[in-house]
């Protein structure tokens, strides 16, 4: 049976996308996987060219699946992440013979066979996904979006998707229109819409299957999963997902990932090598040898610092 895995990517997020599918390409996967690339018509002919040949030489089959701009007109994006983050909501038209689907963020690198996860009973669910770990602080945000409990919750950086059951349940209608009607607060744009469109209609998965930076870095983990199942699961992760902020990233100087030559490994093969991580500079070269304990808390406070500063210089300069 083949496997069949979506991402969606931009020109700034090939690279990345190009590391997690040469993870995707390694054994013990099996041979037949099939690489479904979803984009916008902005992503130059040339980098889908260079990223076609570089999978295929590496043995996987690939195939690319543009999405018309104006289907995304008036869809927030979030930081440096562009409107690509809506793409999977279109996976089941755009894949209209098959009936399930594998989509992995392209911050993800694969560690294990992911056939157990692909041969998963969804037992009627409409995906499959596992709960995320909110930053200290923020897990009221899932009763803003009314989900009964954080753990309700999911992160949705690995899908599991049932696509007969999105097309029977309009679940890409569903989602946009919840979007576009601007009722309900969004902080994570797609995760939130997906969090509450997909509401009692999810099956939790094993966090191994989306051993996310939080299991790694965040003590409340455990009271979200179980002490025992973080501890399996950061010990034999199946998909690692390097999600959270800038320092989060394994190509960012600042990220302390016990797992981040993983990336660094599968970067290295793809014809978009890391030359220079980011946030080297001078000041988180000074920051760079605290733990994570205290780095965190450091970082918020010279955010928020810097921000009371720029906003007392924008009330005494005029207006332009």
């Amino acid at each position: 049976m083949t496997l069949h895995v979506a991402c969606a990517a931009d020109a700034n997020y090939v690279p990345h996308a190009a590391a997690m599918i040469h993870s995707l390409l390694q054994p013990p996967q099996a041979d037949d996987v099939r690489v479904h690339f979803l984009h916008d018509a902005l992503l130059a002919p040339e980098l889908r060219d260079r990223l076609g040949a570089f999978v295929r030489d590496h043995g996987g089959d690939i195939r690319f699946h543009e999405v018309d701009m104006e289907r995304l007109r008036g869809l927030p994006t979030m930081g440096r992440i562009s409107q690509v983050m809506w793409l999977r909501v279109f996976l089941p038209e755009l894949l209209p013979s098959e009936s399930r689907v594998l989509y992995l963020d392209c911050d993800t690198q694969i560690v294990d066979d992911l056939q157990p996860l692909w041969r998963t009973d969804l037992c009627g669910a409409w995906l499959g996904a596992v709960a995320n770990v909110f930053e200290p602080g923020k897990q009221v945000h899932a009763a803003a979006l009314g989900l009964p409990e954080p753990r309700r919750y999911f992160n949705s950086g690995v899908l599991l998707m049932d696509l007969d059951a999105w097309r029977r349940e309009r679940c890409a209608e569903r989602i946009l229109a919840l979007v576009r009607d601007r009722t309900t607060r969004l902080v994570w744009p797609d995760q939130d819409a997906l969090n509450v469109t997909f509401a009692g209609h999810w099956k939790a998965l094993d966090p191994r299957w989306n051993c996310q930076n939080s299991l790694f870095f965040f003590r409340h983990a455990a009271e979200v999963f179980g002490a025992e199942t973080v501890r399996a699961a950061t010990e034999s992760p199946g998909i690692l997902h390097f999600e959270g902020g800038n320092l989060a990233k394994p190509w960012h100087y600042l990220c302390k990932h016990p797992m981040r030559s993983t990336y660094l490994h599968h970067r290295a093969a793809t014809p978009w090598p890391l030359d220079r991580v980011e946030g080297r500079t001078w000041g988180n070269r000074l920051l760079r040898p605290l733990p994570m304990r205290i780095l965190l808390p450091s970082l918020k406070f010279i955010h928020r610092v810097r921000s009371a500063l720029d906003r007392r210089i924008a009330r005494i300069l005029p207006s332009p």
